[in-house]
């Protein structure tokens, strides 16, 4: 692995001069190799979050407490052996959600059943110990600018497609916040739920434009409710930054359905682990 000295800053400029900074999540319970690894992305521009544990990795990914607007990654980075839940078995919990970004795992133990395995669940890559950390930076830096680009991008993976819902969808534009393309692309987006279809009832999406005095913070506000058989689930966005900086509208919504999708998957994982137990406590009773 090469020293921090001797890592060369070029082509940080087409990180640092983006519109939005792009943000990677480090896992590794090594205390030197992460500080290592975090301080040459940062020294290229990223914003890199840290996690010692495989736990650690999933309440920053607001896996084990839900939150109405989480932080957004780009990319994980994550090591496979680690304390608790393994980097693998955390892969194996976000392999059942929507919308998480790419994964590159690390290990120093190559093994090629594990390998086979992160293949088939998506890892875009697998370093094994030790690398090149200009390996690790040039990977990164590939797949951060293709997933923010595809993402803020509103047409570019569903060009010429437009699903037919078999729910309602309600758009609501507030304060001249929307247009004919951005209603367009809430269809689309919407399309993440069809997979939920039997579920839901209603989808109502409001996009709401700040007054300018407070573009500072926040442009956007954007607001779904997903009316299910027993529940109505609220996921809310804030696009981050002002008029000419931050996340765009497009951006925001992409991520507010993702919040959805997480919620509601969520709520029907517990509703059936409760109509489970109940149905384990009326047989138990049955055969006394």
């Amino acid at each position: 692995m090469k020293h921090l000295e001797n890592i060369a800053p070029d082509n940080r400029s087409q990180i640092s001069s983006s519109s939005r900074r792009r943000c990677i999540l480090l896992a590794e319970d090594d205390f030197e190799m992460r500080k290592m690894l975090a301080w040459s992305l940062k020294r290229e521009g990223y914003e890199v979050g840290e996690c010692a544990s495989g736990t650690e990795l999933l309440e920053k990914l607001g896996l084990l407490e839900l939150v109405p607007s989480a932080q957004v990654y780009d990319l994980i980075i994550s090591d496979i052996r680690m304390p608790g839940q393994s980097g693998l078995e955390v892969f194996e919990t976000l392999s059942e959600f929507l919308d998480f970004p790419p994964i590159i795992l690390l290990t120093a133990f190559p093994d090629e059943k594990i390998i086979k395995r992160s293949e088939q669940l998506g890892a875009v890559a697998i370093l094994a110990k030790p690398f090149e950390i200009d390996d690790l930076i040039a990977k990164a830096r590939q797949i951060t600018l293709s997933y923010i680009d595809r993402l803020h991008n509103p047409f570019e993976f569903t060009a010429n497609y437009m699903p037919n819902l078999p729910f309602p969808l309600t758009i609501t534009f507030r304060h001249k916040s929307g247009s004919e393309a951005v209603r367009e692309y809430i269809r689309r987006v919407a399309a993440k739920l069809i997979v939920f279809s039997k579920h839901i009832e209603h989808v109502r999406v409001v996009v709401d434009e700040l007054n300018p005095r407070e573009y500072q913070k926040h442009r956007y506000n954007i607001n779904i409710n997903l009316k299910t058989d027993g529940k109505t689930i609220t996921a809310k966005h804030q696009t981050d930054g002002g008029k000419s900086s931050g996340e765009n509208l497009y951006f925001g919504i992409h991520i507010a359905f993702g919040v959805a999708c997480r919620q509601l998957k969520d709520y029907l994982r517990k509703r059936h682990a409760k109509k489970n137990h109940r149905h384990g406590k009326l047989n138990r009773n049955k055969e006394r």
